[in-house]
């Protein structure tokens, strides 16, 4: 009898632990469910490489003979006649004061419609027609930027029946420039550009900053250096 109930009190030991081992297991689940969150500190960004600046390089003797010869273009000289710190500031009245390259005398049939659109009897000396398309187109040439992106007033006569501007002035104002010195950093070039000896009294020289691209140079910058 005893060896029965022994018998007996085994199995049920064993039925127990059953029972115990089926409600620890959703147990040992949650908690295997539940991993610990582990933080991760952000690495830090790699240091920016510093750009290396290319050093400026002073100009050959035949670079600045190219820049005589480019600034003595009637296109070009009009650019050192003003100061401006960026191209739109530029005075488009010093640019195109000597024709620069394409003002065209004004054409007799539009001279009574001048005459009356400035109030004088008659044309007392010459008169150069500019018209706003070719502005325009020289500008974007020249400068990189439109006839509507000056900041300075152009106030030279305008004819809405031609859309053209006019101007009327006894002399061109050039002069002959030479490059003197001057130095090339990327593709931006600074300029020292003197008159010629016979002009230097009543002249100036200038520090005129251009800029290379596919179609040529653009101005950046013109600046007037007053001798003593």
């Amino acid at each position: 009898m005893k060896k029965i109930n022994c018998i007996l009190m085994f199995v049920l030991g064993i039925v127990l632990c059953a029972g115990c081992a089926d409600t620890a297991e959703p147990e040992e689940r949650r908690s295997a469910s539940k991993l610990p969150v582990i933080s991760v500190e952000p690495s830090e960004e790699p240091e920016e490489k510093e750009e290396s600046v290319e050093k400026p390089i002073a100009l050959s003797d035949d670079e600045k003979k190219l820049f005589t010869d480019f600034i003595r273009e009637r296109e070009n000289y009009g650019f050192v006649l003003s100061e401006y710190d960026v191209p739109e500031k530029v005075d488009l009245s010093e640019v195109l004061y000597s024709g620069a390259g394409f003002g065209e005398p004004i054409p007799e049939e539009e001279i009574p419609l001048y005459l009356e659109a400035t109030r004088n009897e008659f044309m007392d000396t010459d008169c150069l027609k500019f018209p706003q398309k070719s502005i325009d187109e020289f500008l974007q040439r020249k400068l990189g930027i439109r006839f509507d992106d000056l900041q300075r007033p152009f106030e030279w006569t305008y004819l809405s029946d031609t859309d053209s501007y006019y101007n009327m002035a006894g002399d061109t104002n050039y002069i002959l420039l030479s490059c003197e010195e001057g130095s090339r950093q990327g593709d931006t070039y600074t300029l020292r550009f003197v008159p010629e000896d016979d002009w230097y009294p009543v002249f100036f020289s200038t520090e005129t900053v251009v800029e290379e691209t596919n179609d040529g140079y653009h101005f950046i910058s013109n600046h007037i250096l007053m001798e003593e």
